[in-house]
């Protein structure tokens, strides 16, 4: 007997499962088409006779569904309080669907009695039919009650008290998403076209005066110099300035062609004697076992001094191609023969 109970109460427990299931369905699947069913009520106060009342409907169907016109309220008196116009429909295409504009327009064609100073209306419930696949379905569009008064209302101010005021209704929100992508894509354009036109009046020019050797030189030494403020090899800092030396002559220079270099390169001649300690410092230093001491010449701040002196030179020399490079991008070089 115990069996037999445990098997029906399993048994029942699963058909209320599947019953559940099967009322739960419709739901969900209605949930999946209507994206959205939102309604802009307007103020439930203050009317008259003759005054005209306007619900908005955005009704947002997902591919696959669509509205059935239909079932629309059809235009016409509703009863002695109401009379319906015809119903305005606009649908647009959505990423996703289909997006539905209604409005519904009632117009009121009656007004309280005098015992009766203010008289509440109720706009009807609306059921829109959903078509698709499936079985039909419905958005709603609630009821809604309002109060609608005489032209002369039989009220007294002496009668009126906070319980009369209504609320503000808050303005609906301004569809700015496209706006906030189109402005993102503008400004992204925008800066893309300011970058260029800096590139192409010298920015690529003014770039490329970092790249010159004693201006590397100079940043390569303040990092040659470790943390913990313990000044770097002699060797390390002399090969340095050595390959801002080279890539400036174009070839390898020692001390037996340094006058060769200054006769190539007449701007640095003013630092003959820097040049000339510096190869003696660095004789010293990779061709003597002497390295104990370090030699005059050798120490950061006079590599420095002699690499920011060197550096000054090369951006001078620079500046009219600098200059020329600029106008010919910006057209203002007159071309040959002009």
């Amino acid at each position: 007997m115990r069996h037999c109970s445990g098997f029906f109460r399993r048994n029942g427990l699963a058909h209320a499962a599947i019953l559940l299931a099967l009322l739960a369905g419709p739901r969900l699947s209605q949930a999946q088409a209507i994206l959205a069913n939102d309604i802009v009520e307007p103020r439930s106060f203050g009317y008259a006779v003759g005054d005209e009342i306007r619900r908005e409907v955005r009704l947002s169907v997902r591919s696959g569904y669509r509205l059935d016109v239909a079932s629309l309220p059809k235009a016409g008196r509703l009863d002695r309080w109401l009379e319906l116009a015809a119903p305005e429909v606009r649908a647009e295409s959505i990423s996703n669907g289909q997006r539905y504009h209604i409005v519904l327009t009632y117009q009121i064609f009656n007004a309280p009695l005098a015992p009766e100073p203010v008289a509440i209306v109720t706009l009807p419930q609306q059921n829109l039919r959903i078509l698709g696949d499936a079985e039909p379905l419905t958005a709603l569009v609630p009821a809604l009650r309002v109060s609608v008064a005489p032209i002369t209302s039989a009220l007294g101010t002496d009668r009126l008290s906070g319980s009369s005021l209504q609320q503000d209704r808050p303005p609906a929100p301004l569809p700015v998403q496209a706006r906030q992508t189109r402005l993102a894509w503008t400004g992204a354009a925008l800066t893309a076209l300011l970058l260029f036109a800096a590139w192409r009046r010298g920015l690529r020019a003014f770039i490329a005066r970092g790249n010159l050797p004693f201006a590397r030189a100079v940043r390569e030494l303040k990092r040659s110099e470790p943390a913990s403020g313990a000044p770097a090899h002699p060797a390390a800092r002399l090969k340095i300035v050595h390959e801002a030396v080279n890539r400036t002559a174009g070839r390898a220079v020692f001390a037996h062609n340094l006058d060769d270099f200054l006769a190539a390169h007449p701007a640095y001649a003013g630092l003959r004697n820097e040049f000339a300690r510096l190869f003696t410092a660095s004789g010293r230093v990779f061709f003597t076992n002497t390295a104990a001491a370090e030699p005059s010449g050798s120490d950061s701040a006079a590599l420095l001094r002699l690499c920011r002196s060197c550096r000054k030179i090369e951006r001078r020399l620079q500046r009219p191609s600098f200059e020329a490079q600029a106008a010919r991008s910006s057209g203002k070089l007159n071309e040959p023969g002009d």
